[in-house]
This record gives structure tokens, sequence and C-alpha cells, in this order.
């Protein structure tokens, strides 16, 4: 009775739960494929099927967590297959899916994506994955976790011949272990960086951006020790010559002097 006067009342609601009860079905009958799975190798196909189906169904309700789920199950489904690239392919699906209301499952499906795109020599698209996974846990002040993943994303757009996004995940790495207050991490960094720069013909204002970063760096790092900080302006001096009459070599004088 309750049912009844429910469907005349609102219809629409009536379509929407009975929608999500045939998509929950269909997971229901793929987890009993997955049951078979250890026995009989089970019918991997027929499970990504139906939770395929599940997903159709899914989708206009925006069910973004039962859409995150499910991807996440089909994924293992190509695992165990042996399908790499589609798994990977489809913990980034779910990971968007996740990114949709609050959770922790966007970062858990990415790394996994990051991981098996560069298990299978993708590593331009693992790279990217990892950078994504950066730009994350930079959003959330997390810049210990951001600057292990941005280290990740440039070794391996470094490894895939791509120097300039290598290099703006570098620079990340960089100004997060500054802002940590690791500086003898930092400071070879900007310095290697800004030589980069110089090698790739890169604007002035690039490579002596780094230059300030990593003088700035020696002054937080060593204080009023001179002699440190004079043998960082002259290895910065062989790199650019003019870097002496700069305007990031004043600031860094100015900075200097009120120490």
């Amino acid at each position: 009775m309750a049912e009844m006067c429910l469907s005349k009342q609102h219809p629409m609601l009536v379509d929407e739960v009975d929608q999500q009860r045939k998509g929950d079905e269909y997971e229901r009958r793929a987890a009993n494929e997955v049951r078979g799975w250890a026995i009989f190798c089970g019918d991997f196909e027929n499970a990504i099927n139906l939770l395929e189906k599940a997903c159709s169904l899914y989708k206009p309700l925006k069910a973004f967590d039962k859409l995150a789920g499910v991807h996440m199950k089909i994924a293992r489904c190509y695992l165990k297959m042996g399908k790499v690239e589609e798994a990977a392919s489809t913990y980034v699906a779910a990971a968007q899916y996740f990114k949709k209301y609050p959770s922790e499952g966007a970062v858990t499906c990415l790394s996994r994506a990051a991981m098996l795109f560069e298990e299978i020599g993708q590593l331009s698209t693992s790279a990217r994955y990892f950078q994504e996974l950066g730009d994350i846990f930079e959003a959330e002040g997390k810049l210990s976790e951001s600057k292990e993943h941005y280290r990740n994303a440039a070794d391996l757009y470094l490894a895939n011949d791509s120097q300039v996004l290598s290099n703006q995940c570098r620079t990340k790495v960089a100004k997060h272990a500054a802002e940590l207050e690791r500086y003898t991490e930092a400071i070879p960094l900007f310095e290697a960086l800004a030589r980069d720069a110089v090698t790739a013909a890169a604007s002035k204002k690039t490579v002596r951006e780094m230059f300030l970063y990593a003088g700035l760096c020696h002054l937080c790092s060593v204080g009023g020790n001179g002699g440190v900080v004079k043998e960082a302006l002259k290895r910065f001096q062989e790199v650019d010559p003019n870097f002496s009459s700069s305007r990031e070599s004043k600031i860094h004088f100015l900075l200097r002097n009120c120490i």
C-alpha cells in the first residue's frame, strides 16, 4: 500500500529506486561470477558485461559512489584477465567518479593506474597521473606526499625524453622541499634546474629565478656563513656571467645583509 501511494505521488522516485535495484542485481550476479574464479577461473568477460550494465543504470541516477565502486570491480576483472592497460584506464575512470564526492578513493585509483601504466611501459601516461596525484596532495596542503608524486612524475617524464614536463615537476619538488625546510634537498635541485634552463636556452628570468631560490635556501640553511654563500654565488656567476648585475642578485644581496 505504501509503495502504491509513493508510486502515485512520486512516480519518478519509484523509477529511480527500481533502476538502482536492477543495477544492484547486476552487481550481485557479477559477484556470483567472482566466487567461481578461484576454482574454475570464472567468466571474467561475463562479469564485466554485468557490471557495465549496472553502470548504465547508475549513470542517470548520478550514483557516483556506486559508479566508482563498480569501475574498481571492472578493473580487478581486467587484471585477472591480464589486460593491464584496460585495468589502468578503468581505475582512472573510477578516480573521476570518486572525485565527485568526499573520498580517498580517487587517490587510491590514480595510484594504481599510474603504477600499472608504468608497468606496461606507458611512461608519459604514468607520469601524468603521478603529476595529478601531486596536484591533489598539494591542494590539500600535504606537501611531503605531493613532493614524492611530483618526483615520480619528473623521473618518468625524463625517461620518456619530456625534459620540459620533467623540469616543471622538478620545480615543484624543489619548492616543496624548500617549504618543508629541507634546504639541502632543495638547493641542488634549484641549481640543476638553472643549469638545465641555460642549456635549453630558456629565458634569463627562469635561470635567475632558480638561482634566487637556491640562494634563499642557502641563506636559510647556513644563515650568516658568508663563505658558503659566496661559493654559491660564484657558481651562479659561472653559469650566468651577468647574474651579479641582475635584479635577483640584488634581492639576494639585500636579504643577505639583513641576516
